[in-house]
Protein backbone atom coordinates (compact mmCIF):
# COMPACT_ATOMS: atom_id res chain seq x y z
CA UNK A 1 0.00 0.00 0.00
CA UNK A 2 1.01 3.48 -0.72
CA UNK A 3 0.52 6.34 1.81
CA UNK A 4 0.59 9.82 0.79
CA UNK A 5 3.07 12.05 1.50
CA UNK A 6 0.76 15.21 1.95
CA UNK A 7 -2.25 13.83 4.10
CA UNK A 8 -3.08 10.36 6.14
CA UNK A 9 -4.43 8.42 3.05
CA UNK A 10 -3.45 4.76 1.91
CA UNK A 11 -4.03 3.61 -1.30
CA UNK A 12 -3.56 -0.16 -1.82
CA UNK A 13 -2.08 -2.17 -4.25
CA UNK A 14 -5.23 -3.77 -5.74
CA UNK A 15 -6.55 0.52 -6.48
CA UNK A 16 -2.71 1.33 -7.50
CA UNK A 17 -3.54 -1.93 -9.84
CA UNK A 18 -6.61 -0.81 -11.40
CA UNK A 19 -5.65 2.94 -12.16
CA UNK A 20 -2.62 1.37 -14.58
CA UNK A 21 -5.14 -1.15 -16.17
CA UNK A 22 -7.19 2.00 -16.97
CA UNK A 23 -3.95 3.68 -18.06
CA UNK A 24 -3.03 0.57 -20.35
CA UNK A 25 -6.55 0.70 -21.95
CA UNK A 26 -6.15 4.10 -23.35
CA UNK A 27 -2.47 3.32 -24.73
CA UNK A 28 -1.24 3.85 -28.49
CA UNK A 29 -2.02 6.14 -31.27
CA UNK A 30 -0.24 7.31 -34.14
CA UNK A 31 2.79 7.63 -32.67
CA UNK A 32 3.54 4.92 -30.18
CA UNK A 33 2.18 1.34 -31.17
CA UNK A 34 0.66 -1.40 -29.16
CA UNK A 35 2.11 -4.86 -28.93
CA UNK A 36 1.54 -7.67 -30.92
CA UNK A 37 0.12 -9.61 -29.08
CA UNK A 38 -4.11 -9.42 -27.96
CA UNK A 39 -4.42 -5.99 -26.13
CA UNK A 40 -7.30 -7.12 -24.05
CA UNK A 41 -5.06 -9.71 -22.63
CA UNK A 42 -2.51 -6.87 -22.07
CA UNK A 43 -4.55 -4.40 -20.50
CA UNK A 44 -5.38 -7.83 -18.50
CA UNK A 45 -1.45 -8.44 -17.32
CA UNK A 46 -0.60 -5.02 -16.42
CA UNK A 47 -3.74 -4.81 -14.26
CA UNK A 48 -2.45 -8.09 -12.67
CA UNK A 49 1.09 -6.86 -12.32
CA UNK A 50 0.83 -6.79 -8.43
CA UNK A 51 -1.08 -10.17 -7.87
CA UNK A 52 1.04 -10.68 -5.63
CA UNK A 53 -0.49 -8.22 -2.58
CA UNK A 54 -3.67 -8.96 -0.69
CA UNK A 55 -7.08 -6.75 -1.92
CA UNK A 56 -6.81 -4.27 1.31
CA UNK A 57 -2.87 -4.77 2.17
CA UNK A 58 -0.81 -3.58 4.89
CA UNK A 59 2.84 -3.67 3.50
CA UNK A 60 3.82 0.07 2.91
CA UNK A 61 6.04 0.73 -0.03
CA UNK A 62 9.53 1.95 1.49
CA UNK A 63 8.64 0.66 4.79
CA UNK A 64 8.12 -2.98 4.19
CA UNK A 65 10.93 -5.60 5.30
CA UNK A 66 12.85 -6.75 2.01
CA UNK A 67 12.73 -9.95 2.28
CA UNK A 68 8.78 -9.49 3.11
CA UNK A 69 8.86 -7.62 -0.44
CA UNK A 70 10.36 -10.50 -1.74
CA UNK A 71 7.85 -13.25 -0.59
CA UNK A 72 5.37 -10.86 -2.28
CA UNK A 73 6.74 -10.74 -5.73
CA UNK A 74 7.08 -14.95 -5.09
CA UNK A 75 3.93 -15.53 -4.65
CA UNK A 76 2.82 -13.33 -7.55
CA UNK A 77 5.20 -15.34 -9.50
CA UNK A 78 3.17 -18.78 -8.81
CA UNK A 79 -0.23 -17.08 -8.85
CA UNK A 80 -1.55 -18.03 -12.22
CA UNK A 81 -4.39 -16.65 -14.89
CA UNK A 82 -5.88 -18.81 -17.60
CA UNK A 83 -4.83 -16.45 -20.85
CA UNK A 84 -0.99 -16.77 -21.06
CA UNK A 85 -0.67 -13.57 -22.64
CA UNK A 86 -1.52 -11.92 -19.37
CA UNK A 87 0.24 -14.12 -17.55
CA UNK A 88 3.07 -13.24 -18.69
CA UNK A 89 3.17 -9.84 -19.22
CA UNK A 90 2.70 -9.65 -15.27
CA UNK A 91 5.09 -12.28 -14.79
CA UNK A 92 7.73 -9.94 -17.02
CA UNK A 93 7.06 -7.20 -14.52
CA UNK A 94 7.72 -9.42 -11.46
CA UNK A 95 11.00 -10.28 -12.75
CA UNK A 96 12.02 -6.73 -13.55
CA UNK A 97 11.23 -5.72 -9.64
CA UNK A 98 13.55 -8.70 -8.60
CA UNK A 99 16.13 -7.74 -10.74
CA UNK A 100 16.32 -4.18 -9.58
CA UNK A 101 17.02 -5.68 -5.90
CA UNK A 102 19.46 -8.34 -6.98
CA UNK A 103 21.57 -8.33 -3.48
CA UNK A 104 18.75 -10.24 -1.96
CA UNK A 105 19.37 -13.52 -0.78
CA UNK A 106 16.86 -15.21 -3.38
CA UNK A 107 16.81 -12.95 -5.95
CA UNK A 108 18.64 -14.99 -8.37
CA UNK A 109 16.30 -17.73 -7.21
CA UNK A 110 13.17 -16.20 -7.80
CA UNK A 111 14.08 -14.81 -11.24
CA UNK A 112 14.86 -18.39 -12.21
CA UNK A 113 11.39 -19.23 -10.88
CA UNK A 114 9.86 -16.52 -12.96
CA UNK A 115 11.84 -17.25 -16.05
CA UNK A 116 10.61 -21.13 -15.80
CA UNK A 117 7.26 -19.67 -15.98
CA UNK A 118 7.51 -17.33 -18.56
CA UNK A 119 9.00 -20.24 -20.57
CA UNK A 120 5.88 -22.51 -20.06
CA UNK A 121 3.51 -19.44 -21.14
CA UNK A 122 5.43 -18.70 -23.97
CA UNK A 123 4.86 -22.41 -25.31
CA UNK A 124 1.07 -21.84 -25.53
CA UNK A 125 1.00 -18.79 -27.37
CA UNK A 126 2.57 -17.51 -30.68
CA UNK A 127 4.83 -15.43 -29.74
CA UNK A 128 8.20 -14.42 -28.59
CA UNK A 129 9.96 -13.44 -25.49
CA UNK A 130 10.86 -10.33 -27.38
CA UNK A 131 7.50 -9.37 -28.40
CA UNK A 132 6.67 -9.43 -24.14
CA UNK A 133 9.80 -7.66 -23.93
CA UNK A 134 9.07 -4.68 -25.76
CA UNK A 135 5.58 -4.54 -24.28
CA UNK A 136 7.47 -4.64 -20.74
CA UNK A 137 8.89 -0.88 -21.10
CA UNK A 138 4.81 0.22 -21.50
CA UNK A 139 4.13 -1.61 -18.28
CA UNK A 140 7.30 -0.16 -16.50
CA UNK A 141 6.12 3.43 -17.59
CA UNK A 142 2.23 2.96 -16.89
CA UNK A 143 3.16 1.16 -13.31
CA UNK A 144 5.87 4.29 -12.49
CA UNK A 145 3.28 7.18 -13.26
CA UNK A 146 1.15 5.25 -11.23
CA UNK A 147 3.22 4.75 -8.51
CA UNK A 148 4.15 8.35 -7.70
CA UNK A 149 0.86 9.63 -8.43
CA UNK A 150 -0.24 7.46 -5.08
CA UNK A 151 2.37 9.07 -3.20
CA UNK A 152 0.67 12.70 -3.93
CA UNK A 153 3.65 14.75 -4.01
CA UNK A 154 5.48 16.57 -7.02
CA UNK A 155 7.47 14.24 -9.42
CA UNK A 156 9.27 14.19 -12.86
CA UNK A 157 10.65 11.01 -14.44
CA UNK A 158 11.78 10.21 -18.00
CA UNK A 159 11.76 6.32 -19.40
CA UNK A 160 12.41 5.31 -22.56
CA UNK A 161 10.05 3.37 -24.89
CA UNK A 162 10.03 1.43 -28.03
CA UNK A 163 7.28 3.60 -30.03
CA UNK A 164 7.11 0.72 -32.70
CA UNK A 165 6.60 -2.71 -32.38
CA UNK A 166 9.76 -3.28 -35.53
CA UNK A 167 11.97 -1.08 -34.21
CA UNK A 168 14.65 -1.60 -31.29
CA UNK A 169 14.90 1.95 -30.93
CA UNK A 170 13.77 4.52 -28.19
CA UNK A 171 12.40 7.74 -27.24
CA UNK A 172 12.33 9.54 -23.98
CA UNK A 173 8.70 10.38 -22.32
CA UNK A 174 8.52 11.85 -19.46
CA UNK A 175 5.55 12.13 -16.86
CA UNK A 176 4.93 14.98 -14.69
CA UNK A 177 2.83 13.95 -11.70
CA UNK A 178 1.67 17.74 -10.15
CA UNK A 179 -0.33 19.04 -7.26
CA UNK A 180 -3.93 18.25 -7.34
CA UNK A 181 -4.05 15.73 -9.53
CA UNK A 182 -2.29 16.81 -12.29
CA UNK A 183 -0.10 14.99 -14.50
CA UNK A 184 1.53 15.60 -17.87
CA UNK A 185 2.76 13.41 -19.99
CA UNK A 186 5.42 14.38 -23.52
CA UNK A 187 5.36 13.49 -25.94
CA UNK A 188 1.63 12.08 -25.49
CA UNK A 189 1.34 8.06 -25.97
CA UNK A 190 -2.90 7.86 -25.23
CA UNK A 191 -5.62 7.48 -27.92
CA UNK A 192 -7.57 10.05 -26.15
CA UNK A 193 -6.92 13.83 -25.73
CA UNK A 194 -6.84 13.65 -21.70
CA UNK A 195 -7.80 11.18 -19.14
CA UNK A 196 -9.88 11.96 -16.20
CA UNK A 197 -10.90 9.61 -13.35
CA UNK A 198 -10.23 8.51 -9.83
CA UNK A 199 -8.31 6.20 -7.43
CA UNK A 200 -10.49 4.88 -4.38
CA UNK A 201 -8.03 6.00 -1.20
CA UNK A 202 -8.73 5.34 2.04
CA UNK A 203 -8.22 7.17 5.74
CA UNK A 204 -4.95 6.18 7.39
CA UNK A 205 -6.38 5.81 10.47
CA UNK A 206 -7.96 2.42 11.53
CA UNK A 207 -6.74 0.98 7.83
CA UNK A 208 -7.24 -2.02 7.08
CA UNK A 209 -9.64 -3.14 9.69
CA UNK A 210 -11.49 0.37 9.18
CA UNK A 211 -11.97 1.17 5.88
CA UNK A 212 -13.09 4.66 4.95
CA UNK A 213 -12.80 5.92 1.01
CA UNK A 214 -11.84 9.16 -0.04
CA UNK A 215 -11.98 10.04 -3.74
CA UNK A 216 -8.66 10.89 -5.26
CA UNK A 217 -9.05 12.77 -8.79
CA UNK A 218 -6.54 12.37 -11.42
CA UNK A 219 -6.31 14.71 -14.44
CA UNK A 220 -3.62 13.33 -17.46
CA UNK A 221 -2.88 15.28 -19.96
CA UNK A 222 -0.25 16.88 -22.74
Amino acid sequence: MFKSKQREIITPQLEHARFTGQLAYLWGNEKFNRPRFPFESFVKGITLHDRGYDPQDNDPIGDVPRERWLEIQQRGIERRCDDPVADIVALLHVRRLVSWNADLADAESTMARADERITERLAETDFTRKDFEWADRITNFIDMLAFFFAFETPKEHTLAISPHVDWDATVDVTFHVGEKGDVWVDPWVFRVESIEGFVLGYQADGYPDKLEPELIPFHIHR
